[in-house]
């Protein structure tokens, strides 16, 4: 039987949400042990980052309710590479994993139920006049290669470079690692399986990387979550 996977994706939302997501948040997440994870979160030195975090850490009961799970036993935490998780408050095994993303305009939650991690990320399109030099200095050898049997284009580059830095960034994450400063392969690392594509209607890619056992054919999107198209 294939594991439960959640995605979601909305629209970012704006430093004058910050109070609303603020308090929706110490309701769904109510032990006192989560005040100072938000206090971090508000903090940010931007406050389009400081609600652009919050936003993201929003979609989390939305995403648990789709799973028919509650949040308010659970205690929000960081590794030591920043990776969020959740404790409980007996200590006992959550039995899920998440992750969250956040870009200019969107916002993206992932929810794994059962054992393994799951990465994702979401990246407004590269502006077209960027993508042929970040191209030349990140992406690998074989995919250099790949671009350079197509014809010069712009718009294909951006397009290209966004789809392959938001797969990148969802295998990083659903590993725990940060963010790759090259992309030294091609190839999908051992184990793990990948779903990627686009917003309906706009280039905005989104990746979701989690573990080939059992994997589903396609995430579940939530409810109140915008189309994504993965081909």
């Amino acid at each position: 039987m294939a594991y439960p996977l959640y995605l979601t994706v909305r629209p970012a939302p704006k430093p004058e949400d910050i109070p609303l997501l603020r308090k929706e948040l110490e309701a769904a997440f109510p032990h006192e042990d989560n005040l100072s994870y938000l206090d971090i979160l508000c903090n940010a030195s931007l406050p389009r980052v400081a609600a652009e975090r919050l936003g993201a850490l929003a979609l989390l009961p939305s995403l648990f309710r789709e799973a028919g799970m509650d949040s308010k036993s659970l205690i929000l935490r960081r590794n030591e590479r920043g990776r969020p998780y959740c404790d409980t408050v007996n200590g006992s095994p959550t039995g899920f994993d998440f992750n969250l993303s956040h870009a200019a305009a969107h916002i993206a939650g992932a929810l794994l139920v059962g054992e393994g991690k799951v990465g994702v990320d979401v990246e407004e399109p590269i502006p077209p006049k960027r993508a042929l030099p970040l191209i030349r200095r990140y992406c690998s050898e074989g995919e250099l290669a790949l671009l350079d049997g197509l014809p010069v284009d712009e718009n294909l580059a951006a397009r290209f470079f966004t789809s392959t830095w938001v797969e990148r960034e969802a295998i990083a994450k659903q590993e725990g690692g940060g963010m790759p400063l090259r992309f030294d392969t091609t190839d999908l690392p051992i184990g793990v399986t990948l779903w990627s594509g686009h917003l309906t209607h706009t280039e905005t890619a989104v990746a979701l990387c989690a573990p080939v056992k059992n994997a589903p054919n396609r995430p579940r999107l939530t409810a109140d979550s915008l189309t994504v198209s993965f081909p």
